[in-house]
């Protein structure tokens, strides 16, 4: 036998015995002053470059080599230290160092961590899991709510009585406030594409959760994006280039390994930089610098709600994929009795797959739910999930249990929190949806009303409809009703025919909009509204979906529409006609086309969860004259464009353009009405309304073509966050309108302009002058700026050119 196969031999049977007498070592790391578990803590086996980390839960298990005892425990923040293995499963218990660690003060360009932090930047789109062709995988999710003892706060909540102070303090002290685990299968194909299916879901106390908690609900699923999105609020990434420049970059510890090393590198916001940041941790692997572990919070310390991401990372397949998602949630001033609220997510990621995954996986709902997701059995879950549940999350559901004749409340509140999300309230076998409820506007003040429509449990293949309301400024009652098909649901095809009696504000653009899907409105604009036509529609209308992020529809309807407001059409090249009264017959075209919307399936509803940018949306139509009663002939097209991204180091900037053009015989209820929002007699036209002329009347200008742009860009925050009260953003707004109209001396009753020399205004809004909490969980901000009116269209005095407005935020 050749020497060097005897050689091969020797050392594979070395290996195996080697692993054959090898220990085992599990245990759990925590901090030794409030016991909470230590994620990522590097475990080392002295003398050997074996080595291992904690878990999110700061669990680990090692294989000890033969005639090895001792593992190091190593932490940033954290005394080290050194431990001899006597038995298993064990407990280390690390002390907090007493003092900070040194800054670290380099020149540029000669700190180690930003070399480190260059080459993540360099890799970060080889590393990117989203960044493969496709993936799928799935995930075991748990999220509970607890309240934690703060015994150097403040007392919150009212003072109980001793004995329900007693049951009050044993009841937190075995339970959780509630549990809800989920178990989910994803699916991913590059560059978008989606899908995510709940296959069992359970929440304790509630017996049909209309909603899942998935692993990326509160974090991002991977740490290479540019911007992070925590809690509705974009952090710049440190992972960036050029991020040396804003962040602070100290390399803590670098631990040599077996096939690599590990970099650990904490990072901060620059000193006197202003810009939204994070903090925290980043362990980076020598071995194409990616990810392996990422410890995050906002940099901002004036958080009501703080955030604290855990990502943990592990090679498969030759991909860095992450295996863990940890998210918590920590109320700084919001509790019960001495106790502060604190939320805690946790994802285990488990069967990752790189097979191909073809469209047909995908449709337009990126997360779905199986019909028996609500309904698992307990072998179910004892399989599904990666750990046993602790003792105080047994308790959490065996006291909920015990409690489910009384919960009939809490469950009734579920329900009307799935009615408000998905906008129609469940009523037996039929919804009442919200859109009918209220309306405001100036021309009813106030308007009652109640719609009705059948549900699933009637039937899932046609819908009835109908409602009525009654304005209590024009004391007119007004109603309508429909008939819909469901032919593809998934594709949202329908075929629907519809009838109303109702009010519609002339010249108003109007695009696609989904059935079954709740949008709400502009509400503030229809605040606003003080012209309207009384119109009478009958519709027929086909739509459908050709590709996952677009929408057809088809249209032809019948409508007579009579002006309130005085307005007659007398044709100047139709003399004797004067026409007060307008029948039509149109047939139309609505596109649309939303890139990056996604939506949650609620029930048998989904809602948007991601509003789309780019989005593009489009109408043609055309009314000929003669046709059913039809009086007038004119075409019309419009489009609307908008789309807003992220400048790294400058800020958001968001745009839209809207166009249209109109040819034929068109009285004023069918030409363009500018975009105005300006009502000098009305406070409520103060409030900031965008995409809208801020300094343009409401009905100033009409047009039968136009165009308009409408520019915003926030370069964020000015101020540090030494004040929580006074965060001002700086936002730089530009506005331009172009537009003519033929014959206007044909419209009688109003005065029409155009704007044929264009329109022009500037602004500057200054968001967040004043902030003030809101149940110690948000605040509410208040805005101010001012904006402009110049060019052809100014007005002749200087203080009617210009407009002060008002805006409301909410952040936490």
């Amino acid at each position: 036998m050749p020497r060097h196969i005897k050689i091969l031999l020797i050392t594979g049977l070395c290996l195996l015995v080697s692993k054959a007498v090898a220990q085992q070592v599990s245990g759990m790391v925590v901090d030794e002053k409030n016991q909470a578990p230590l994620p990522f803590v590097n475990i080392g086996v002295t003398g050997t470059r074996y080595g291992t980390s904690t878990n999110v839960d700061g669990k680990f298990t090692l294989q000890l080599p033969a005639g090895r005892s001792t593992l190091e425990f190593r932490y940033v923040g954290y005394e080290s230290q050194s431990i001899n293995v006597t038995s298993s499963p064990m407990v280390i218990r690390l002390r907090e160092q007493a003092t900070t660690l040194r800054e670290l003060v380099v020149r540029s360009g000669a700190n180690p961590a930003v070399r480190i932090i260059r080459e993540a930047v360099a890799h970060r789109e080889i590393n990117d899991p989203e960044n493969l062709p496709s993936f799928s995988y799935n995930s075991y999710n748990k999220l509970y709510g607890s309240l934690e003892e703060n015994p150097t706060g403040p007392r919150l909540g009212r003072k109980l009585k001793p004995a329900d102070s007693i049951s009050f303090n044993r009841f937190i002290a075995g339970n959780h406030l509630f549990i809800a685990e989920s178990y989910t299968r994803r699916e991913f194909r590059k560059p978008n594409f989606s899908k995510e299916v709940v296959l069992g879901n359970q929440m304790s106390g509630i017996r049909d959760p209309f909603f899942s908690f998935l692993a990326t609900d509160f974090q991002p699923f991977t740490f290479y994006k540019s911007y992070i999105e925590l809690f509705g609020k974009s952090y710049l990434n440190p992972i960036t280039p050029n991020s040396e420049q804003r962040y602070d970059f100290t390399l803590a510890d670098a631990i040599l390994r077996t096939a690599d090393s590990l970099f650990v590198i904490t990072f901060e916001p620059l000193p006197g930089k202003s810009f939204e940041g994070l903090k925290g941790q980043l362990y980076i692997s020598s071995d194409g610098y990616a990810l392996e572990h990422v410890l995050a919070t906002p940099a901002d310390d004036k958080v009501l709600i703080e955030s604290h991401i855990q990502q943990k990372y592990e090679k498969v397949s030759g991909h860095w994929f992450p295996s863990q998602l940890n998210t918590e949630l920590r109320f700084k001033q919001a509790g019960i009795q001495g106790h502060l609220l604190r939320y805690v997510s946790r994802s285990y990621i488990t069967r990752v797959n790189f097979d191909a995954v073809t469209d047909k996986s995908f449709d337009v709902r990126n997360v779905t739910f199986d019909p028996e997701a609500n309904h698992r059995s307990a072998e179910f879950w004892k399989d599904a999930r990666i750990d046993s549940l602790g003792r105080r999350e047994q308790h959490t559901y065996t006291y909920y249990d015990s409690l489910s004749q009384k919960l009939r409340g809490l469950n009734n509140m579920m329900g009307l929190m799935e009615g408000l999300m998905v906008g129609k309230l469940k009523a037996g076998k039929f919804y009442l949806p919200l859109d009918y409820l209220l309306k405001l506007n100036e021309y009813e003040n106030v308007r009652f009303g109640l719609g009705i429509q059948t549900g699933e449990r009637l039937s899932r293949i046609f819908q009835l409809d109908g409602y009525a309301g009654y304005g209590l400024r024009d004391k007119a009652l007004k109603y309508g009703g429909g008939f819909q098909l469901n032919l593809q649901p998934e594709r949202d095809m329908y075929l629907r025919t519809s009838y109303r009696q109702d009010l519609s504000e002339p010249g108003s653009a109007s695009f696609h909009s989904t059935p079954g899907i709740y949008r709400g409105n502009e509400s503030f604009r229809m605040w606003l509204t003080s012209r309207m036509d009384s119109v009478l529609q009958k519709r027929l209308e086909f739509g459908f979906r050709p590709r996952r992020f677009s929408q057809l529809a088809l249209y032809g309807m019948q409508e007579n529409r009579r002006p309130t407001y005085g307005y007659h059409y007398v044709p100047q090249n139709e003399p004797g006609v004067d026409q007060r009264v307008f029948n039509i017959t149109e047939i139309g075209l609505l596109a649309r086309f939303a890139w990056r919307e996604t939506y949650t399936q609620i029930g048998p509803n989904k809602i948007a969860t991601e509003p789309a940018s780019p989005h593009l949306q489009v109408r043609v139509s055309r009314a000929e004259q003669g046709w059913l009663d039809g009086a007038y002939g004119f075409s019309k097209i419009e489009f609307r464009f908008d789309y807003h991204f992220n400048i790294r180091g400058v800020g958001k900037t968001r745009f839209e353009i809207q166009s249209g053009k109109a040819w034929g015989t068109l009285p004023y209820p069918y030409l363009f009405n500018g975009k105005g929002s300006d009502e000098s007699s009305s406070f409520k036209s103060m409030l900031y309304i965008p995409n809208y002329f801020q300094t343009m009347g409401l009905y100033e200008f009409a047009s039968d073509q136009y165009a308009y742009l409408f520019i915003d860009h926030n370069f964020g925050r000015l101020t540090g966050t030494r004040s929580p009260y006074f965060r001002p953003e700086l936002s730089l707004v530009q506005h331009i309108g172009y537009g003519s109209l033929q014959h206007p001396s044909d419209h009688i009753g109003l005065a029409v302009k155009s704007m044929d020399r264009g329109f022009f205004e500037s602004g500057l809004m200054l968001n967040n002058l004043l902030r003030f909490k809101y149940v110690n969980i948000l605040y509410y901000g208040i805005g101010a700026g001012v904006f402009y009116r110049y060019g052809p269209n100014a007005l002749p005095a200087v203080s009617d050119n210009l407009a002060a407005k008002i805006q409301l935020t909410v952040s936490f």
